[in-house]
């Protein structure tokens, strides 16, 4: 039988296992004063657990968003260079044609997916 994901559930099993971490009761304490079904409160516990992990295997290791540029004298219409998942590089000179950059940098956001 499939089951369906079913997103009000989920926050309140996130909840309930967040409010079990902080309350320094057993689980079985927790349940009992909640009223939950321990074999419920295990299962969720390891089905968010396992979702976690795999939700963190998929996700590449975070990468800065910005990194500080320092520009020296006559240096900083050279070359700018765009670092790309996999060490991929794209170095822009001055002048370029931005419509041009735009569609290669498009092409390869649909081929990283």
């Amino acid at each position: 039988m499939a089951r369906f994901h079913d997103p009000s559930k989920e926050r309140f099993w996130r909840r309930m296992l967040a409010g079990w971490k902080t309350s320094g009761l057993t689980i079985r304490a927790y349940c009992h004063r909640q009223g939950l079904a321990e074999a419920s409160f295990y299962t969720w516990r390891r089905q968010l657990a396992a979702r976690q992990r795999r939700d963190q295997a998929s996700t590449p290791a975070t990468l800065p968003l910005f990194v500080p540029v320092d520009v020296e004298d006559g240096v900083a219409a050279a070359v700018l260079e765009v670092v790309l998942v996999g060490n991929r590089t794209i170095r822009v000179r001055p002048g370029f044609d931005r419509s041009t950059l735009a569609q290669v940098l498009a092409l390869l956001e649909e081929r990283s997916c």
